[in-house]
């Protein structure tokens, strides 16, 4: 089992994305979230702090990953959601061969726990 800061990671992923696929992982591990990723292409003058955003719709968070050319990234996500507790995830990405390398690591918390007596 490994914890990063205090928190234990529940699944881990990594995937290869090409420019123009979406990937959309869901299941338990998500505890009933969905994450969507996209990919866009950054020019010079962009902020990639600011273009890489996450936007909630309709139960989905769909998370824009730059497709770098060098170089890597990484960035933290922390979602509510709602009664099931809360899910963080670390992202991380590199270019391979002019697709993106993502790995993810999930942390979710189930929030307190009502067994019956």
């Amino acid at each position: 089992m490994l914890k990063l800061s205090g928190k234990q990671r529940t699944s881990t992923t990594s995937f290869l994305l090409a420019p123009t696929e979406d990937a959309v992982l869901s299941g338990p591990e998500l505890g009933g979230g969905t994450l969507r990723f996209v990919t866009f292409t950054p020019d010079e003058t962009q902020d990639l702090n600011t273009a890489m955003q996450a936007v909630l719709k309709d139960g989905v968070a769909t998370i824009k990953l730059p497709l770098l050319k060098q170089g890597s990234f990484a960035t933290a996500l922390e979602l509510k959601l709602g009664s099931a507790g809360k899910l963080a995830a670390k992202i991380a990405g590199q270019p391979v061969g002019g697709h993106l390398m993502v790995h993810i690591d999930i942390f979710l918390d189930r929030g307190p726990s009502f067994a019956q007596r």
